[in-house]
Formats: structure tokens, sequence, C-alpha cells
């Protein structure tokens, strides 16, 4: 993948992300994962904005990281939290509003976000937030990555529940449902007819 294709990816990437979440998903506390899940929390109990919680939260986490996903990777990962939180802070600033019927909102919000992060994936960055922890916890102990993730995010959206209100926790896990779905897809569709087709010219 060619350095203009790598950057003009993960800025998209990103871009969509931060659109989904403030666009669609953080106007009915909606998120999107564990992360966007604190960024709601620490706005809700503290009043502090999303895009200064979010990318402080990400920070932190790829700073103690640091050691076990490498340069490259913290460096395109932390591009894209930048990214993302600068578009949700410009969103807020131009006062922007979303359909503002919970159930468009999230189909719409749930379908940007799994292709903003597919674009992510590709480039070899992740969304940020707890795969982090997820990613170091797997290389360091050799746990199952999926079971740590669907743990720490069910634990932050039974906090946000608990706190705002028990439908957001149907609203988070059907968001979660559809975005895994377009990432599975895309990316699928991205080695298939990208990669395989790439190896094959070049035989």
């Amino acid at each position: 993948m060619s350095k203009t294709y790598l950057g003009v990816s993960l800025t998209i990437g990103s871009i969509l992300q931060g659109l989904s979440m403030s666009l669609f998903l953080f106007p009915h506390a909606i998120p999107s994962g564990g992360a966007a899940g604190i960024a709601i929390l620490f706005e809700y109990l503290f009043s502090i904005k999303y895009e200064l919680s979010l990318w402080s939260f990400n920070f932190l986490l790829l700073a103690i990281a640091f050691k076990w996903i490498g340069l490259f990777s913290v460096i395109k990962t932390l591009y894209s939290v930048t990214v993302t939180s600068i578009t949700i802070a410009l969103i807020g600033l131009l006062g922007m509003e979303a359909i503002s019927i919970v159930y468009v909102d999230m189909f719409l919000g749930a379908i940007l976000f799994g292709v903003g992060v597919s674009l992510l994936f590709i480039s070899g960055a992740s969304s940020g937030g707890v795969a982090i922890i997820v990613h170091v916890l797997h290389k360091k102990y050799n746990l199952m990555p999926g079971r740590l993730l669907f743990l720490f995010n069910s634990v932050i959206f039974m906090s946000l529940a608990i706190t705002i209100d028990w439908i957001i926790l149907v609203y988070a896990l059907i968001t979660q449902f559809i975005s895994a779905k377009i990432i599975d897809l895309l990316y699928k569709l991205f080695h298939y007819y990208i990669l395989d087709g790439q190896a094959a010219v070049s035989k």
C-alpha cells in the first residue's frame, strides 16, 4: 500500500468515524465502542467534551501500549484518533444536527462507523480505545481477544445503562452488531478483490 493511499484511507476512515459519532450516535448517548462509551459517560457526569476525553483516553492507552504494538502502529492510531476528535469538535462548532429519530440515527451511525473503521483496519490502524488494551493483553498473556473486547465493552455499556438509561445497552449492542458485520464484509472484499487481484497480476 502506497504512502498516499495509506494517508487518504486513514484520513477518510477517521473522518467517517468522527461523523458517525458526533452526528448520529452521541446525540442519543449511543456508544460505538468502549472509548466512546467512556467519552459519553464523562460528558454526562462531568460535562467534559467528547473529543477531549476520547483523545486523552486513547493517548494514555497508546503511551502505555507503545512497547507492545510498535511505533508505526502508535503513530497511525494516534493520527486516526486525532482526526476523529477534530471532526467531532468541528461538528459541534458548526452546530450540525442529525435526523434525531433514534433508530434511524443508530442505523446510519452504525453503517458510517463500520465503513470508517474498515478503512482504518485496511490501513493497518485501529479505532483505538479498548482495542488497544485487548491487543496488549492478547500479546502478553495469549488471552482470546474477542472475549476480552466483549468483556470490557460490556462493563462500559452496563455503566452507561445504569447511569443514563437501560435502553442504551440495547442501542449499543445493535450498533455493535451492524458495524461489525460491515467491517467484516468490507475487510473480506478488500482482501478478495484488491490484495488477491494484486497478487494475481504480479505472478
